[in-house]
């Protein structure tokens, strides 16, 4: 645990899991890109997503609309790609507090949110942790940051882990089926999230689908306790999001996620070792 004491290692640690992760989503957005789902005729075509820019044209922007449809038309969203590639190498490249660094998480920060909005459906929690984690690591170590702020921010992504966990836990107690378990065996029986092999494992396994949907709720309801709990305590809820975002990429295709949530992990070690006391 001693290894997270320091705030520069704790940051390469989450840039390290954070860039892996965007590489990985690149690579998706430009499978669909060559898989032409983002052209015309294509699953995500702009003429079709662009309905939904009228939210913009309220107070004053009503300019933005147009802006998004010279921005994603085809070649220029080509273009898009290329430039978020080159930024998330950019973060490696370039050392913390450095003008460098700080250009390539401004610039990719305001390209991660406009592929969001090009394709405004069908995203995954980690997309959203992603633009927090990038946001927190641009606020933190950029030239006009100090130190501290790098420390708050590693906070804040800690908090944010744990946020993120408990309401996601809630989420779950309140819902009937996952009290129930049935909500485990119908996500698993989707088309989109879905494994034929795994449904079919799981039908008539009544105590399974239950041990599964309360071994999850139980677990994201405490996770914020981790960050006072003693470091042996702190590993064993980090190997548990682990695995369990490891067989939600397996099973369910949820590559970035494991990514995303891995790079919160040293955050909270690191703020559970600066707390410096443990309930347990």
């Amino acid at each position: 645990m001693g290894v997270f004491d320091n705030i520069f290692t704790v940051f390469y640690f989450v840039l390290g899991f954070f860039v892996v992760g965007q590489c990985i989503n690149w690579s998706e957005l430009f499978y669909l890109y060559r898989a032409k789902e983002f052209h015309e005729e294509g699953f995500f075509a702009w003429k079709i997503l662009r309905l939904d820019t009228h939210k913009f044209k309220v107070g004053g922007f009503g300019a933005i609309p147009d802006l998004l449809d010279r921005l994603f038309e085809g070649r220029r969203f080509r273009m898009l790609l290329l430039i978020y590639l080159l930024v998330v190498i950019g973060l490696v490249v370039f050392h913390p507090y450095s003008a460098g660094f700080s250009c390539c998480a401004f610039i990719l920060l305001l390209t991660m949110i406009a592929i969001q909005l090009r394709y405004s459906f069908g995203g995954e929690g980690s997309d959203q942790m992603n633009v927090i984690l990038l946001f927190s690591l641009f606020a933190g170590f950029s030239f006009f940051s100090s130190r501290k702020m790098g420390e708050y921010a590693i906070f804040f992504i800690a908090g944010q882990s744990c946020l993120s966990y408990f309401s996601a836990g809630m989420a779950k107690l309140v819902s009937t089926q996952w009290r129930k378990g049935d909500a485990v065996f119908r996500i698993f029986n989707t088309g989109t999230f879905g494994n034929a092999r795994v449904a079919r494992f799981l039908v008539n396994k009544k105590r399974l689908c239950l041990f599964l949907s309360w071994s999850v709720i139980i677990a994201e309801c405490l996770f914020p306790l981790s960050i006072w709990l003693s470091p042996k305590l702190i590993i064993a809820f980090i190997i548990w999001g682990c695995c369990f975002h490891l067989a939600n990429a397996l099973v369910m295709g949820l590559n970035v996620f494991v990514w995303s949530f891995a790079a919160t992990y040293p955050c909270i070690i690191y703020t559970s070792a600066r707390i410096g006391w443990h309930l347990f």
